[in-house]
């Protein structure tokens, strides 16, 4: 699978994703279109660049991250198609490997969670796809990030990309 299978995301063809193998960050596919910002995000295991795309009006936001400012690991997609969230597709999928909170701390830096939602993280270690939804009382289950990494085992990614530093605070 090449830097092009980011598409499959993109598209929302969920099913032909196989996980993500690292490719160097200067060869994004078109599908995700131009780059309109890049920063750096702290993580358990140090800090990441990464850059975010913007392709047609609408389309999702795609963020590529990079541990050694070269290789891309993880694949980010906000507003990610409505099909990502859907019964139908999380049916299809079947029972993902591991089912993960939102931790406090990933709110505090990147503040995903809507009022009265509950965040989970269902993740699929075979595929490398990891989907965050919201899930709020009389309200359909929105999808609201869609990660594509590596295949690896699922508490591996959890680490790796999840979980975040203890927060010491001092006088």
């Amino acid at each position: 699978m090449t830097n092009e299978a980011i598409c499959c995301l993109v598209e929302g063809r969920v099913f032909d994703w196989h996980g993500l193998e690292p490719f160097p960050i200067e060869e994004a596919p078109g599908c995700i279109g131009e780059q309109t910002a890049s920063e750096w995000l702290k993580f358990k295991r140090g800090y990441a660049s990464y850059r975010v795309f913007r392709g047609n009006p609408g389309g999702p936001e795609v963020w590529l991250f990079s541990f050694d400012g070269d290789s891309v690991e993880l694949v980010e997609l906000f507003s990610p198609p409505v099909s990502f969230g859907s019964e139908e597709t999380l049916a299809l999928l079947g029972q993902p490997e591991l089912i993960g909170d939102y931790p406090g701390a990933a709110q505090l830096q990147r503040p995903l969670r809507q009022p009265g939602e509950e965040l989970r993280e269902l993740i699929y270690e075979e595929r490398g796809l990891a989907l965050l939804l919201a899930h709020a009382p009389e309200t359909a289950t929105r999808a609201v990030r869609v990660r594509g990494f590596e295949s690896m085992p699922a508490q591996t990614y959890y680490e790796r990309f999840v979980e975040l530093p203890e927060v010491q605070i001092t006088d």
